[in-house]
């Protein structure tokens, strides 16, 4: 008799478990579009390669923030200009904002032909980051 008493509540608890998850997929599919996604970023700053304007954006999107920033890009307010503004980072040490070689030209960074390095006080990131985050042998 035990026997079947456990077969029922695992059958049981399938069941609810089975139809949460197909009631949560279908509130999630129908209770709103792109808009229920929007994502505050307490500015997220970007430069446009084009006529260089810096400007902070807040309203990004789960699926614009769900790539690689090296390769997010959004139109410049400046020079309307689609997709060519890139994200900026803040250096470590001088707190100014720059576009790492990275993102501008991966191939150069991956080559060792480019570094990122702040134009304005010219701290090379990667030794920063080598410099304040070694680890402890």
């Amino acid at each position: 008799m035990r026997g079947v008493a456990d077969r029922t509540l695992i059958v049981a608890l399938l069941v609810v478990v089975i139809l949460g998850g197909i009631g949560l997929s279908t509130y999630s599919l129908l209770a709103g579009g792109e808009d229920r996604y929007a994502v505050h970023t307490e500015g997220m700053h970007f430069a446009c390669g084009k006529c260089k304007h810096a400007f902070v954006k807040d309203d990004l999107t789960v699926r614009q923030l769900d790539v690689n920033p090296a390769v997010l890009r959004v139109d410049c307010p400046a020079c309307r200009a689609k997709g060519s503004a890139i994200p900026s980072v803040k250096c470590m040490k001088c707190g100014a904002y720059f576009v790492l070689a990275s993102y501008a030209d991966p191939a150069a960074k991956r080559a060792g032909r480019a570094r990122d390095v702040c134009p304005k006080c010219g701290t090379d990131r990667d030794e920063w980051f080598r410099e304040h985050f070694r680890r402890k042998r």
